[in-house]
């Protein structure tokens, strides 16, 4: 890998880690409260899932040689986008949820007043 290559792959690390941090960083943070308490839940398997990646991927950008010449592949783009869909899907869920309560509050006031 020739220097400028290897550059390039080192600012896309740094630039997803800012992603990983900005994006999922409460997913980390809800991860290390679930491990200090000897426990795990959804955020420990996301959290699991993306640091790994980028783990994996900044061993590949910084020690190439330690690594098979046929497993040197960098999954920045996966971490990122595995956060990208849990967030998207938490906030179609927050708006399901909002019209949810919207319709029922609705259909509520709806009903006929029982008679005094």
């Amino acid at each position: 890998m020739t220097r400028a290559v290897s550059r390039f792959w080192l600012l896309v690390g740094i630039a997803t880690l800012a992603v990983l941090l900005y994006s999922g960083g409460h997913f980390f943070r809800g991860a290390w409260q679930q491990l200090r308490v000897r426990s795990s839940n959804m955020d420990t398997l996301i959290a699991l899932g993306t640091g790994a990646a980028w783990c994996y991927s900044m061993a590949v950008v910084v020690f190439p040689d330690s690594v098979p010449s046929l497993a040197r592949h960098a999954y920045f783009e996966a971490a990122t986008f595995i956060l990208c869909f849990i967030n998207l899907g938490n906030a179609l869920e927050l708006r399901a949820r909002g019209r949810t309560s919207q319709a029922i509050s609705a259909s509520s006031d709806c009903n006929p007043k029982p008679r005094a």
